[in-house]
């Protein structure tokens, strides 16, 4: 997600943005000026107090899931739970429902390519905004860009499935129903690219930091007790 700020702050937006294509595409996080204008204009509407209240129920039911997942662990005598696989595992879902109105498995067809991409292109992150670095590792280049197009694939299938069943009110209150309802009116909507490149950007944005975040507060909390009590 910080790969815009590093592009701003040294100046050469254009290279780093196109070492980051495959997995932002044109989202929020790219985007600038008026584009960004225009896209942060349509997603506030998903964020009002109202719609994330209505999203609360579900968030706490994947955590409970959890929870009782690690009950069962501790009481069949596991002696170790991979915390930050888990905490990654329910963030995805309760990005996927909440966001999106996913399945756990459709959700977690499109965070295993998002994943497999990260990986490809952070492995080669010495070559960021090093001048014909595509070069520099080509199969990583190609793979990175087979990804991109499974997953736009996958995208626009869970997109044209949500339109087919679409009677012209209004659409599902969740962050893609939103998204695809846009502002008309002001001409604010998102084009189909726009939203499969916003989709990427808040699946993979939205579930690494919250992840990271809170397992890394748990481990803390772990290391000084007194503060966990």
């Amino acid at each position: 997600m910080s790969s815009g700020v590093w592009a701003k702050s040294l100046g050469k937006p254009d290279v780093f943005k196109n070492d980051r294509e495959p997995m932002f595409g044109s989202g929020l996080v790219m985007v600038e000026g008026d584009d960004w204008v225009h896209h942060r204009h349509v997603i506030t509407l998903a964020f009002s107090p109202s719609n994330l209240k209505a999203m609360a129920s579900l968030m706490v039911e994947s955590v409970t899931k959890m929870l009782d997942r690690w009950a069962t662990l501790k009481n069949s005598d596991k002696l170790e739970i991979d915390v930050e696989r888990e905490i990654t595992i329910t963030a995805g879902e309760i990005i996927a429902s909440t966001s999106f109105g996913l399945s756990y498995r459709d959700g977690s067809r499109v965070f295993e390519k998002l994943q497999a991409m990260q990986n490809i292109l952070f492995n080669s992150n010495r070559y960021v905004g090093v001048p014909f670095s595509k070069w520099i590792c080509p199969k990583k280049t190609l793979e990175a860009k087979r990804l991109d197009k499974e997953i736009d694939q996958l995208l626009l299938s869970i997109i044209d499935a949500r339109k087919s069943c679409w009677d012209g009110s209004s659409l599902q209150n969740d962050l893609l129903g939103l998204l695809m309802d846009g502002d008309d009116q002001a001409g604010m909507s998102l084009t189909t690219k726009e939203l499969v490149d916003e989709c990427k950007t808040f699946f993979f944005g939205g579930h690494e930091t919250t992840a990271l975040s809170l397992t890394w507060t748990l481990l803390l909390l772990a290391m000084y007790p007194d503060w966990q009590n």
